[in-house]
């Protein structure tokens, strides 16, 4: 080994390497892919602390929120009959407004709105 060059242990796979002076860069790792896997990892851990950080949390949330609005995923769907029922309260009050509506139609829309008014949600 001449005197220029620089004789090192790679950081992550124990291997020796010689480095000359010229290309010496203060290099760690070996050649063989070492400095990669090495920053790879690096970065995985400095997202992990970002993420378990008190601003990380709340950046997350804030882009998952963004994520979820632009799904227009419905986890939840009405009851078919319900729909029904609503859209058939709809017509008659269409109906009833315009002063166009028969003595059935009348009943069937005071039996509609009492089932309406029974069945509303109780979460809101």
């Amino acid at each position: 080994m001449p005197a220029s060059d620089r004789l090192f242990v790679c950081a992550r796979c124990r291997a020796q390497v010689i480095v000359c002076r010229r290309c010496d860069r203060g290099q760690i790792y070996c050649n063989s892919g070492c400095a990669q896997v090495s920053r790879q990892a690096s970065l995985r851990e400095a997202a992990q602390r970002y993420q378990r950080s008190r601003h990380g949390r709340f950046a997350h949330a804030e882009r998952m929120r963004r994520y979820r609005s632009r799904q227009n995923k419905v986890t939840h769907h009405g009851s078919a009959v319900l729909s029904i029922a609503t859209s058939a309260i709809a017509s008659v009050r269409a109906s009833y407004a315009s002063g166009h509506f028969a003595v059935g139609s009348s009943v069937m829309f005071v039996l509609l709105l009492t089932a309406q008014e029974t069945t509303h949600d109780h979460r809101s």
